[in-house]
Parts: structure tokens; C-alpha cells; sequence
């Protein structure tokens, strides 16, 4: 039974995700649809790279993950991504880099789309790969192997020698945000020196492991499931309480 993840910014009011999964399971009875997430905010990239690539990797091997963020965008074309024993159907928009920044993938352009292929066409592609998927894993028989798949500058943290200038880069349902410095890059930077996390005035000094081991209204600083270091407020909103919005600067310095 093939496995599917879906990863959209359709949101939960339309009937869109609904439509979808009908026309997924009317062509592969036996399909398994998982969702990862359908609340990416619209059109971002970032977000559901982020998502996606963090999620994907708990699944079984040959597991289809497909997302269709900002699908008119960039080079106008659908592409396979297999990387280790996981397949990734996406647009040609930079979703591959923004997943994968090294690069440790293959890609290949999906061919039998028409050049201004719509939502419907897409997902009826998907519906043949998917049912192909149920005898034969390597749906790379679907795609052109290619090395010129677009390619988007990836949002890295700027590290210097006396401070780190990051970036939030993903806020969760829990309004706590994900700043783009994993653990490895901060201890690397910190050693065994004290250090300051500031934002907006707003300050903290320790990284923690659990959310409780702060009181209620207080800034939580842990590393999460995808090593990056995550904002909170404990029982509280950062993304209100912080300012720490999409795209806010986080400081990072030795004390």
C-alpha cells in the first residue's frame, strides 16, 4: 500500500483538501494519505520546507511527500525529488534547496504536463504516479533527470565572531517561533561562555529542555525536534508578547 503525505496552504475552510484526497483514493483505493500540514501560511516556501523535510523524516522508505506551494512559481514545472529512500513531488519553485541545502538529492522535471498545467492536471499526474507507486516504488520513471531545477538563496544565520544575527523562519500553531541557528551552530558559537538571546529588548540567558521548567508568562529558549532553537512564551504567545514575527532578527551573543 503506497504511503502519501500532503503538505498545502489550502487551510481547513474550503473543499479543497477534501477534493483532493477524493480524487487521490478513487484512483488507488488502498492509498494511505497522511497529512502533514494544510495551515502553511500562503504561498511560504520557508514554512512548509520546513514542514515537510522535518516530518518526512520519521516515514517509512519509499513514501510519496507531495506539496504544491506556490505551483505557477519559478521554472513553471513539477519535479521529483528522491533523496536517501523518500520521494518529494513539488514545484520547480526552490522548495529542493530550501528542504536540502547540500544538495544531497536527485531531481527529475515530471514529464506529460501540458506548459500552462493547472491545480486539476497536476493532482491527476499525481493520481498516475501514485498507482504506479503500488507495484513499483521508483516513481522516477515519471520524470527527466536534471541538474537545473531552480535554486533560492537559503535563510541562514550570519554567524561572526562575537555574535549570531538569525531569523525566525517558521511559527507554529502554539505561536512560538523557530529561529534558523541549530544546536551544533550554537554551541559551536557559545562554548562554554555565557550568552544573551535578545530581540525587541526582550532578553534571555539559558536554553532549556522543557517548557515547564519556567513559570507561566516566561521566555523559553529550547532546542526542538529539528535542532533549532525555539522562542516561547510559556502558556503564552511569542509571536505577541516578543514581536517575534516571520522574519524578525534574533540576536545571539556572548555575555
Amino acid at each position: 500500500m503506497p504511503i502519501l503525505t500532503l503538505t498545502t496552504d489550502f487551510g481547513s475552510k474550503s473543499f479543497d483538501v477534501a477534493a483532493l484526497k477524493g480524487s487521490l483514493m478513487s484512483s488507488c483505493i488502498d492509498l494511505n494519505i497522511i497529512d502533514i500540514s494544510h495551515e502553511i501560511e500562503i504561498f511560504d516556501k520557508v514554512g512548509a520546507a520546513y514542514a515537510l523535510k522535518n516530518a518526512a523524516a520519521n516515514f517509512p522508505a519509499n513514501t510519496i511527500h507531495f506539496t504544491n506551494i506556490n505551483l505557477k512559481e519559478g521554472n513553471n514545472r513539477i519535479i521529483i525529488i528522491k533523496r536517501g529512500t523518500q520521494y518529494y513531488v513539488c514545484p520547480d519553485n526552490g522548495m529542493a534547496n530550501l528542504m536540502f541545502p547540500n544538495e544531497d538529492f536527485k531531481a527529475y522535471v515530471v514529464q506529460g504536463l501540458e506548459k500552462n498545467f493547472s491545480y486539476k492536471e497536476t493532482h491527476e499526474k499525481l493520481c498516475e504516479i501514485v498507482k504506479f507507486a503500488e507495484n513499483n516504488s521508483d516513481i522516477t520513471v515519471f520524470g527527466i533527470e536534471t541538474t537545473s531545477y531552480l535554486r533560492v538563496p537559503s535563510v541562514r544565520a550570519a554567524v561572526n565572531e562575537d555574535l549570531i544575527r538569525a531569523t525566525v523562519i517558521y511559527i507554529d500553531r502554539y505561536n512560538n517561533a523557530v529561529v534558523n541557528v541549530d544546536k551544533e551552530t550554537f554551541y559551536n558559537f557559545i562554548g562554554n561562555k555565557a550568552f544573551i538571546i535578545s530581540t525587541r529588548g526582550n532578553r534571555a540567558h539559558k536554553i532549556n529542555k522543557h517548557y515547564s521548567e519556567v513559570e507561566p508568562g516566561e521566555i523559553v529558549c529550547i532546542f526542538n525536534e529539528a535542532n533549532l532553537l525555539e522562542i516561547a512564551i510559556r502558556n503564552g504567545k511569542a509571536t505577541q508578547l516578543l514581536g517575534l514575527e516571520y522574519g524578525r532578527v534574533v540576536l545571539i551573543e556572548t555575555a
